[in-house]
């Protein structure tokens, strides 16, 4: 092809329309987001992807969730036992961790196959005082204990102790009575914007910041 002829080609086809055809160069950028071996194409000016697969604002929706919620827990085996026929029952005090702010945690623990142990044995065995209608305030029959525990001297309350990675559990051995702190290895494992809910962190400025992500050249046909 000459100069001329292709000079005629350029003119023609500049204009974005011949033949019934409309031609436009697009230079839009789009965002290439990759999750295990699937590939997300979303638009930057509302973020949705054309995956026909998936919800069009999974990605959106994905970040919202990773950017404010924490999934934190941590559990702390524990045994019970009967003081009279030394049975016991072991079980695991799980803690949910993940509410934002909340640094303490309280509760009781409980050993339901023990305690409907003894109260059957109390219920055939009662004692004389009860026999002959005179109230007695009775030592509570089941003791409680962490697993791998410490003994406790610094807190009112409590004479057990457990070190976990996410918590410090502070345990009443007579009563069950738990007492559970958050650590800073904890604080430190929320969500970048775990004071916030997934609502307030809305689609302009979320497009916004995955435009600063690298830039890379990707040619599709």
């Amino acid at each position: 092809m000459n100069n001329k002829d292709l000079a005629i080609l350029q003119k023609t086809l500049s204009t974005g329309k011949f033949d019934g055809l409309s031609i436009r160069v697009v230079n839009t950028p789009r965002l290439l987001v990759t999750l295990g071996d699937k590939e997300f194409w979303l638009d930057s000016k509302d973020g949705l992807s054309n995956r026909k697969d998936f919800n069009p604002s999974y990605i959106l929706e994905r970040l919202r969730a990773s950017f404010t919620r924490s999934d934190i827990g941590e559990s702390f085996p524990f045994v019970a036992a009967d003081r009279v026929s030394r049975e016991s029952e072991r079980r695991s005090l799980h803690l949910n961790l993940s509410e934002y702010g909340k640094d303490t945690y309280t509760g009781v623990l409980v050993a339901p196959s023990l305690e409907h142990h003894v109260a059957k044995d109390q219920d055939s065995n009662q004692s004389p005082e009860s026999l002959i209608g005179i109230d007695t305030v009775a030592r509570n029959r089941i003791i409680f204990n962490l697993v791998d525990s410490a003994t406790c001297t610094d807190r009112d309350g409590f004479d057990r102790v457990m070190n976990g990675e996410f918590a410090t559990v502070y345990l009443n051995s007579e009563t069950g009575e738990y007492l559970a702190i958050k650590t800073e290895a904890c604080k430190a494992s929320y969500a970048p914007l775990a004071h916030l809910s997934a609502k307030d962190i809305d689609d302009i400025d979320l497009i916004k910041a995955m435009s600063l992500a690298p830039t890379e050249d990707v040619f599709t046909v």
